[in-house]
């Protein structure tokens, strides 16, 4: 590498933190509006948690109200994810009163869609368009999980690829790839949406990695 390749190196800073103390309050006021609030319990903070750091270390340059709207998505994710059996058949016609503009029938899934309708405010129509798919598949696989057929379901050699297609639907790998392009910095989709097949891959098997070494 030649001596000024590596005083353009050298010269990189690092990339500014987010304020997660602002972060935060915006969360837990947010949160407070809509009815969600962090019990005392662990999973309650963890999730909350979760959903903070995921808005602030994955998406550190992204204007706050971006921030928010990402952290917020996130840590009700979660609390769909693990609390999915408490919320049972809510979540099978979940789409349905989504598509109706129906009032959902607890607070967590109504703020949900409160937050999957908001995206066009950050994102271009058409990538908002693939969130809210990617987040309505999400909700829907939570769904098929509490199915006592899902239950029963056998790994074949004939459908090697189910693995990777529940998980291509319950990871949200399109929601988190195309979170990265909001309409202000990234107006022109034919920069960026060829790449999101490989992204989303990389959360896919991120994710697999991840919750593999968290049972351990």
């Amino acid at each position: 590498m030649s001596d000024s390749r590596l005083s353009q190196v050298h010269q990189l800073h690092p990339a500014p933190k987010a304020d997660q103390d602002a972060l935060r309050e915006a969360l837990l006021e947010r949160g407070r509006q809509a009815g969600v609030h962090v019990e005392p319990e662990d999973g309650s903070n963890m999730r909350f948690e979760a959903g903070l750091a995921v808005a602030a270390e994955m998406y550190p340059l992204h204007p706050f109200d971006i921030q928010v709207h990402i952290g917020l998505f996130t840590w009700l994710g979660f609390i769909i994810d693990d609390l999915n059996a408490e919320l049972g058949s809510d979540l099978d016609n979940f789409q349905s009163r989504f598509f109706r503009g129906d009032t959902q029938p607890c607070v967590i899934l109504q703020c949900f869609a409160s937050v999957l309708r908001s995206t066009t405010d950050y994102y271009d129509p058409v990538v908002a368009n693939l969130i809210v798919l990617s987040a309505l598949a999400f909700v829907n696989s939570n769904a098929i999980e509490l199915r006592r057929e899902y239950q029963t379901i056998a790994l074949t050699r004939e459908a090697l690829s189910w693995p990777y297609y529940f998980r291509d639907k319950e990871g949200l790998p399109e929601v988190y790839t195309y979170f990265c392009f909001y309409k202000e910095v990234c107006p022109d989709i034919s920069r960026f949406m060829p790449a999101a097949p490989e992204m989303g891959k990389f959360i896919n098997l991120t994710n697999d990695i991840l919750s593999t070494l968290f049972r351990l």
